[in-house]
């Protein structure tokens, strides 16, 4: 019995810890990415650890430039539906699977070629917070300073009003 018990223990803790981190961390936070890379939009769910910080999901949801508002929109809350917490003890970075998802062939081409706005949808305050990012030299993506919006997640034109901000980045380019 004794040796089921220390068999089981670790099972346990991870159990407790997986369940801590999925309710202490992102029990009200969706996190995504979308990013306008040459002419497609990618849509990256991101995960948060126990320390906060946000890893990028190893899958990318990539469609042409040319699909419509509320399409996009529609797959935008499906990769946010997908946000969660992440234990950091999973978590393996891999070059080559990140460019392989993004459709890049190297990490200059793909930051020096690409921007996005980071979108966290708060679900307690029904808000969803929008951050946007462009290429500088030698950096890869930086926030744009003053392009932090907060909109109301009920009304669908706020939600319509992603895409346009996206686009609207696109040609102050």
């Amino acid at each position: 019995m004794r040796l089921i018990a220390k068999w089981l223990r670790p099972l346990l803790h991870r159990l407790r810890y997986k369940r801590w981190l999925q309710k202490g961390y992102l029990a009200n936070q969706k996190h995504a990415i979308v990013y306008k890379f040459k002419d497609t939009y990618q849509f990256v769910a991101e995960h948060q650890n126990e320390n906060g910080y946000l890893y990028e999901d190893n899958k990318v949801l990539i469609l042409p430039e040319t699909i419509d508002g509320t399409e996009f929109i529609q797959n935008l809350k499906m990769i946010l539906q997908n946000s969660g917490a992440v234990d950091t003890r999973s978590v393996v970075y891999d070059r080559t699977k990140f460019l392989r998802a993004h459709r890049a062939k190297s990490y200059r081409d793909f930051y020096s070629h690409s921007i996005s706005l980071s979108v966290t949808y708060d679900v307690d305050n029904q808000t969803i917070s929008i951050l946007s990012w462009r290429p500088a030299p030698d950096r890869g993506l930086v926030p744009v300073e003053g392009s932090k919006q907060t909109l109301d997640a009920n009304n669908e034109a706020s939600w319509l009003q992603i895409k346009s901000i996206l686009d609207e980045q696109i040609t102050s380019l």
